[in-house]
This record gives C-alpha cells, structure tokens and sequence, in this order.
C-alpha cells in the first residue's frame, strides 16, 4: 500500500469514529423560535366549563349512592336534543328524578354499552352545566 492509501483509510477510519453533529431535533426548534423553556407549546387557558368540571372532580361532590334530580325546565324539553347531539339527548333522557348515579352507570352499560367512568363524566358534566342536581 502507499502511504496516501494508507492515510486516506486511516482518515475514514476516525470520520467514522468521530462523533457526528446531532440535527437539532423539533422541540429544539419551538423553543429556539419562540422563547418557550418550560415546554414546547404555550399552556392553554381551560374554558369556563372545563374549570367547573374539574371543581367537581376534585371536591368529589357525590359518591355512586348520590340521587339525580332533573330541573323542571329540562324535564319539559330535554336540553341535549338536537340532530348533532342525538346520542346525548338519548343519554339523557335515561335520567329520572330519584335515580342513583350507579343506577344512571348501569343503564348506560346496558342501552349504550358505556363504561361506568364514561357514565361518571357524563354526570359530572351534565351537573357542572346545570341540566341535572346531584345530592
């Protein structure tokens, strides 16, 4: 071998085992273009709605023996009734004056086959806006 030959591989040889410069990866770029430290996309403010329901998770306002009292006003005209919201509106009229939230999960799992924690949102969601009482 000649010594360019000889230099030439051993010149490849320590490219290959050099550490090679990384690409700078996306969540790098966000925060490089928008100043943002503490993660890569600004936080979001929660609606009115979604700061009520999480009021109720974390009071846990009701248990499973908790009765369901439906409004008059939503009695008359169920509030969730409308084509794009039929499977709600169906939801909802399950609900009777009296009835317990794990009466309401179950009749859900039967007629819609909806998981109790579904059933539980559903709850906590329809009380937080008002359609329904929980005590």
């Amino acid at each position: 071998m000649a010594k360019s030959t000889k230099s030439a591989a051993l010149q490849k040889a320590q490219d290959r085992t050099a550490p090679k410069a990384e690409t700078p990866k996306v969540e790098d770029q966000k925060v490089a273009a928008t100043g943002n430290t503490e993660g890569t996309s600004s936080p979001k403010t929660p609606s009115a709605q979604v700061s009520r329901w999480k009021a109720e998770i974390a009071a846990k306002s009701f248990g499973l023996d908790a009765k369901i009292t439906v409004p008059p006003q939503h009695k008359a005209k169920n509030p969730k009734l409308s084509s794009a919201r039929s499977k709600a509106g169906d939801r909802f009229a399950l609900y009777t004056d009296g009835m317990t939230v794990k009466r309401y999960q179950e009749l859900c799992k039967e007629k819609f086959n909806r998981s109790p924690a579904a059933a539980l949102a559903d709850v906590r969601w329809d009380k937080a806006a008002g359609f329904i009482n929980v005590a």
